[in-house]
């Protein structure tokens, strides 16, 4: 089975939680090389909206938004690249696949696209070296970059997420983490990393990723292991 090569990191930014009733405001996409631990493209934007309820949470301002591009043609840059990816990663990633999936937008520019894309989870689906499955230092994005030495500029704008996400990967991959030996574990002893029809089949909630790195130490492991 072939291993994903390459990973299309996602991040959104949305009026609400309710992907019937609210829409994507921002998207960013950023399409990486797992196999050298590097970004290869990357497309960010605001799409246009006459409201956003979530600008307490995002910042992202009505004028703002007003001079933004039109819905479609956000689509356009995002299935560019991602019709070059064979997974898609984002950190707690049911959210974004719920509004990606709504958006009618992208229904019409995806519908061509012969292939269904997995989706894995940065939060519930990977084991991170040096950080144990379900502890407090993975379930924020930031958290999880801090822990690795990555510093962050701030939160809840897709584009910098996007940015950190690919920062971490590629500080795993600089201190020996194999992103492509990842194993595939699922009620079980972890396992070679499947093929994406395979992971399809999985179905997002079941199953992690655990990134293999030699001694690898977080932040806070190294200070305490002075």
């Amino acid at each position: 089975m072939n291993r994903p090569r390459r990973a299309l990191l996602l991040d959104t930014e949305t009026t609400g939680t309710d992907p019937q009733k609210d829409r994507i405001i921002e998207i960013a996409v950023c399409l990486y090389d797992l196999a050298l631990g590097s970004p290869i493209a990357v497309f960010s934007a605001l799409a246009r909206s006459e409201t956003n309820a979530a600008e307490h949470v995002n910042g992202i301002s009505v004028a703002l938004l007003s001079q933004a591009f039109e819905q479609e043609r956000v689509w356009v840059g995002v299935c560019d690249l991602m019709a070059h990816a064979d997974v898609i990663l984002a950190h707690k990633a049911s959210f974004d696949k719920s509004f990606v999936e709504a958006d009618a937008g992208f229904q019409e520019m995806w519908k061509s696209e012969p292939k269904a894309l997995p989706w894995i989870c940065t939060h519930s689906h990977i084991t991170w070296p040096g950080v144990e499955a379900g502890a407090k230092t993975s379930n924020n994005l930031t958290s999880l970059a801090l822990s690795y030495g990555v510093g962050v500029l701030s939160a809840h704008r897709a584009l910098i997420d996007v940015d950190t996400l690919a920062r971490v990967l590629t500080r795993l991959k600089e201190r020996g983490t194999d992103l492509l030996s990842a194993r595939w574990c699922c009620n079980g002893p972890a396992r070679e990393a499947p093929s994406s029809r395979l992971l399809r089949e999985q179905g997002l909630g079941q199953g992690r990723w655990l990134l293999l790195g030699a001694n690898f130490k977080t932040v806070d492991e190294r200070l305490h292991s002075r």
